[in-house]
């Protein structure tokens, strides 16, 4: 994201060896850190749950709308059973977060609204694709 002009460049420099993008690894660490010593592990534990759900339902949603509009795209794996396994995964992701208490989902959308407005606001002035 830092390449594309999304997040501030300087996050996109790697490691010499590793190839693994320095900063932003260091910045993660001390917010996880920071987060670690601030919250029960049973709040984390479930934060942690719901961004991952949130994340393979994304994820999901990403192989059906590209099966269906970009079909040629060259792919490094294969997706069975496509729109029916993509459906199923989505519709386990949401039966697991709706076992997820309230205040799980107050946490979960208020970080990911500060999030977008973070992301819209950097990347409207400084994304590759917005010039």
């Amino acid at each position: 994201m830092a390449r594309d002009g999304l997040l501030p460049r300087r996050l996109a420099e790697t490691h010499e060896s590793y190839l693994t993008p320095r900063r932003i690894t260091v910045i993660t660490a001390v917010v996880v850190t920071i987060l670690a010593g601030l919250l029960s592990l049973e709040t984390l534990a479930k934060l942690v749950n719901i961004g991952t759900l949130f994340a393979f339902v994304l994820v999901s949603l990403g192989v059906i709308y590209l099966r269906r509009n970009d079909p040629e795209r060259p792919r490094p794996f294969r997706t069975p059973l496509v729109p029916a396994l993509p459906l199923l995964a989505i519709a386990g992701c949401i039966y697991l977060a709706s076992t997820l208490d309230g205040a799980t989902w107050v946490r979960f959308l208020v970080w990911m609204a500060i999030g977008l407005v973070v992301y819209a606001a950097f990347s409207r002035r400084s994304s590759d694709n917005a010039r």
